[in-house]
């Protein structure tokens, strides 16, 4: 371990479920996200980044090593036993998958904090099951020497436990209270579903995401009260979003490949802040994730995996100028594929090449996803096609490198 008095160190918060559009600094939140957004007020917000699977262990697995989930495994290289030979490295998670799977892949410190599972609300924000994770990740916090703290939390997976009292400053006079359940129901179809009671989860999740934002406030407040606070970096990811309604879904009972459960909220702050936080526009991936923790701790990162460093990236852009490496996004599932390029997003019917059950969505404009528009191009919808499996070759030889030049009508926002 390396032993001098210049350590750098970085704070690493995943919370599944909290999604972009629950948080302010993204422009279209309810949420008292006050903590976040000064995050990403002095730190590089993501404004395109996304999952590239829809299951924990393989996204986990593209979070430590930096393969993106197309990507065989080419070497033993991952975040802990890459840091583990430099730094003290730890894991503090709520979740009892999450802290076997750091061990196997060779985190020696796991702390495991058992939630409690309420099954009504908390009665106060130091009630929710949340709290003794972060509570446990804060006392670590509080004499650590500069290193790697991962904090993992089931975040908007866990019963959502925030008081009535704040689910109540989400609610405008008019409507009816927000339900008082802990429990997140799960609907797969919720056309014939009272509006009122989506807006009232929706008022729920606005609660649950301002206490997540709370529990990160304690974590920051901690640190910056040591005396070595502007040692440590930060970065925030959020492991997709929670459908509340959109697309017909709300809560977790299916998976769908829509922009509101693939949207990661990523936040990067380095050691050394910025004058002024900057969003970075171009299409990221889990794996780049990784590979910009690795830079925020001085790791070495093998080039080929498929992470990129966020940081490393010039001036912001228009997609036209961007990397080619960075245009594309991608996520392959048994049934359909799901790629978005800066100007379009599309789900691709695995089965299928006639095209007839493809979807696409104009980007940015169409943010929800509710105008599907294949039938109008076909040509965009064949290009994607191609552009997918382009994408899955470069992944299978282990080469973003060969993710080339694309079409222009791929890349232009002005239609």
């Amino acid at each position: 371990m390396q032993q001098n008095s210049r350590l750098t160190g970085a704070v690493v918060v995943v919370v599944e479920g909290l999604g972009t559009d629950l948080i302010g600094a993204y422009g279209s939140s309810t949420a008292q996200t006050a903590a976040i957004d000064r995050l990403a007020s002095y730190g590089v917000l993501l404004d395109q980044c996304f999952l590239d699977s829809q299951e924990l262990p393989r996204q986990l697995r593209s979070l430590w090593t930096g393969l993106h989930d197309l990507q065989p495994k080419i070497s033993d290289w991952c975040i802990w036993n890459s840091a583990g030979a430099r730094l003290s490295a730890q894991l503090f998670t709520d979740s009892e998958e999450v802290a076997d799977l750091a061990s196997e892949y060779g985190c020696d410190d796991v702390t495991f904090v058992k939630p409690v599972l309420p099954s009504v609300a908390a009665m106060t924000t130091s009630d929710c099951a949340l709290m003794p994770l972060f509570a446990a990740a804060a006392e670590e916090l509080s004499t650590a020497e500069p290193g790697l703290v991962w904090i993992h939390s089931q975040g908007m997976r866990l019963p959502w436990d925030a008081p009535i009292t704040l689910r109540n400053q989400f609610a405008d006079p008019e409507d009816p209270d927000p339900p008082h359940e802990a429990i997140v129901p799960s609907i797969c179809e919720t056309r014939d579903v009272d509006p009122d009671w989506l807006v009232g989860w929706a008022q729920v999740a606005a609660a649950q995401a301002t206490v997540i934002d709370e529990c990160l406030s304690g974590l920051m407040e901690t640190v910056e009260a040591g005396s070595d606070a502007a040692a440590w970096s930060w970065l925030l990811t959020s492991l997709g979003g929670v459908p509340l309604g959109q697309h017909g879904q709300l809560g977790w009972g299916r998976k769908q490949l829509h922009g509101e459960e693939l949207h990661l909220a990523t936040v990067v702050s380095p050691a050394n802040p910025l004058p002024i936080g900057v969003r970075r526009p171009e299409l990221f991936q889990l794996p780049d994730v990784a590979a910009t923790v690795a830079a925020l701790l001085g790791l070495d990162f093998p080039v080929n995996h498929w992470g990129r460093n966020v940081l490393a990236n010039g001036a912001a852009e228009s997609p036209v100028r961007w990397p080619n490496a960075m245009r594309l996004a991608m996520i392959a599932t048994e049934v359909q594929t799901w790629i978005r390029s800066p100007a379009w997003s599309a789900l691709l019917d695995n089965h299928r090449s006639d095209a007839s059950n493809d979807q696409l969505f104009v980007k940015p404009e169409d943010r929800w996803e509710v105008s599907q528009v294949a039938d109008r191009r076909r040509d965009i919808v064949e290009q994607l096609r191609q552009q997918a499996e382009l994408f899955r070759s470069a992944a299978q030889q282990n080469d973003r490198g060969l993710l080339t030049e694309i079409d222009e009508e791929l890349i232009n926002l002005l239609r």
